[in-house]
């Protein structure tokens, strides 16, 4: 909720599941859900003044969440950027049914440094796909969960983390001792750096520095 002169808000819910609670400042439902079953929801918040509610339908599922499987690719290879990727998996509800392939869909993350964020749906909902692992810079692998819906309207999922393939590169001047940027971030020569195979980086030397000239 907004408020149109940008005045506090106050939160209150009913009819939450137990072992939830709304925090009243910021509006976020949180808690540890403690049994299964569907609650409808009303949420109501004011500004001391005036207030509006909403409500909405919340289900709870049991533990008996479909099994599912990511069958490729294989955990122990590794990708080279531009690289095409396919997958395949397969779902079983509690009862060891199968589940269709409509009804699994695939779902893609970067992860990049100390963050994550979704990269997409990488193909239709379905048993399979391929997706072209792309560069994204130093420290990134892809994660593709496979997420698999049941007759029930149970979710479970699988997650499969695809690493690049790496090497490294130790970089010197003459003389050493100097200064160069790898990626815009200075370094002392010499210093060794891990990067993507088949990515491109950029490697700056300046012109001039401490007296010596830049030749090639």
């Amino acid at each position: 909720a907004e408020d149109a002169e940008g005045g506090e808000l106050t939160y209150f819910a009913s009819g939450l599941p137990p072992g939830v609670s709304i925090d009243p400042q910021a509006g976020f439902a949180m808690g540890v859900l403690m049994q299964p079953g569907s609650h409808s929801v009303r949420v109501r918040v004011t500004d001391g003044e005036l207030e509006a509610s909403t409500s909405f339908s919340w289900t709870v599922h049991d533990h008996k969440l479909p099994d599912v499987f990511i069958e490729t690719p294989n955990e122990a290879e590794r990708y080279v950027a531009g690289a095409s990727i396919a997958f395949t998996g397969s779902a079983r509800d509690h009862r060891g049914v199968p589940i269709p392939a409509p009804q699994l869909s695939w779902h893609l993350y970067t992860h990049h440094n100390q963050h994550m964020h979704f990269a997409g749906s990488p193909a239709p909902p379905g048993a399979g796909g391929s997706l072209t692992f792309e560069d994204h810079g130093d420290n990134t692998s892809l994660e593709l969960c496979l997420h698999a819906t049941d007759t029930e309207r149970r979710t479970g999922r699988a997650c499969r983390l695809l690493l690049p393939a790496t090497v490294e590169y130790t970089i010197d001047t003459v003389p050493s001792g100097l200064t160069i940027p790898w990626e815009g971030v200075p370094h002392e020569t010499p210093f060794t750096v891990q990067t993507n195979v088949g990515a491109e980086r950029d490697l700056i030397a300046p012109l001039e520095q401490s007296g010596h000239v830049f030749l090639g």
